[in-house]
């Protein structure tokens, strides 16, 4: 029988990967789902803090918020097993997720984890004078040295009491920067303090967020146009305190934007291209494939694995005979890709091309 905190554990890193993935794998998320609340009976306390993480990747606030509300309200719950101020900060409810952390350092003072969240949660408030003096305890209490984001938080406060700008001021548009994310519903990942070197007393404070280059474009367009729009935030902390989203997944590449670039190699008129178009017009429709045969874009199949699904007997004739054409591309794909001793007209790539295309009429949106 297996132990319950090991199980928690487990629990624990799925979440983890599942929340740090491009794409937030529903499927992964329904299995967690059903595992903690399993878990239920015999570790209450960290089966809510995972349905509470359940609730924050599907963007349900209310049901995190009642997790969390449940957790605190056990009677044994000697310690916030969870971090629910992390979950409170990735759906953008930074106020709440501060008083959250507040009251779990309140509950366990001497847990080094719960102080350091504490201090990122400050931070991320605006509230750098309290950040500092956590970082004082922090230098008391840990034997592994000054708290990472201590000189930053020094310089922090040391603009403020200089007059550079004020915490109410930076408090206010990372509200607004927030508030921007969590309408966008755009999971943050992190975040980073920037000290500018050519302009002192001046910073950038960046969030790493997962989402495309384009839509933290958008998003740091929006910021930008609140800030225009906004007298109070032009005054304070005007240009002295400037949020950034920074993205670190692509322009949203899709099979429907690999087909195009498969149909523009097959345009070409160098055997180079015509190679290229049948490996691309493959892979589109691989990629399209994934979710039809499996209901789920983040699984990861290998080539034969997809195509023997795909054809399994018991499947209706279309998804078979998707399986079949793409059989075909991937021959074709292999022939461009590893005999480049042997010609590869231009009559190959288009046969690829013409059965990717029948794959998506296929497959549909």
């Amino acid at each position: 029988m297996q132990h319950p905190m090991p199980k928690a554990r487990e629990l624990a890193e799925r979440l983890a990967r599942i929340a740090t993935a491009d794409v937030v794998d529903e499927y992964a998320l329904g299995q967690v789902q059903t595992d903690a609340e399993g878990l239920m009976r015999t570790n209450a306390a960290e089966a809510h803090a995972a349905l509470a993480m359940v609730a924050a990747l599907r963007w349900d606030v209310e049901e995190l918020r009642r997790q969390h509300g449940a957790a605190v309200g056990l009677r044994d719950s000697a310690h916030p097993c969870g971090d629910y101020s992390a979950a409170f900060t990735m759906v953008g409810e930074i106020d709440e997720a501060y008083q959250v952390a507040c009251d779990a350092l309140a509950r366990t003072p001497d847990d080094l984890t719960a102080l350091h969240r504490t201090i990122e949660a400050a931070v991320q408030n605006g509230l750098f004078h309290g950040a500092r003096a956590l970082c004082e305890r922090w230098s008391r209490r840990s034997s592994n040295g000054e708290m990472p984001l201590r000189a930053d938080i020094e310089e922090l406060v040391e603009a403020v009491e200089q007059g550079g700008f004020t915490e109410f001021g930076a408090r206010e548009v990372l509200r607004t920067a927030s508030a921007l994310r969590r309408d966008a519903r755009i999971r943050c990942k992190g975040f980073s303090i920037r000290p500018s070197i050519e302009d002192p007393g001046t910073f950038g404070f960046t969030y790493d967020v997962i989402a495309s280059t384009a839509d933290t474009g958008d998003l740091n367009y929006a910021l930008a146009e609140r800030w225009v729009d906004s007298p109070g935030l032009q005054t304070d902390p005007g240009l002295a305190f400037v949020p950034t989203f920074i993205g670190r997944i692509g322009n949203g590449v899709t099979p429907e934007s690999m087909l195009q670039a498969a149909d523009s190699l097959g345009s070409g008129n160098a055997e180079v291209d015509w190679r290229n178009a049948a490996a691309c017009a493959y892979y589109a429709a691989f990629h399209k494939c994934v979710p039809y045969a499996y209901g789920q874009p983040t699984a990861r199949p290998g080539h034969g694995e997809l195509i023997a699904t795909l054809t399994d007997r018991r499947n209706p004739g279309p998804r078979r005979q998707a399986g079949y054409l793409l059989r075909q591309c991937k021959d074709l794909r292999e022939h461009a890709n590893y005999r480049i001793a042997q010609d590869f007209p231009y009559d190959d790539a288009n046969a690829a091309l013409v059965a990717s295309h029948k794959i998506f009429d296929i497959v549909g949106s």
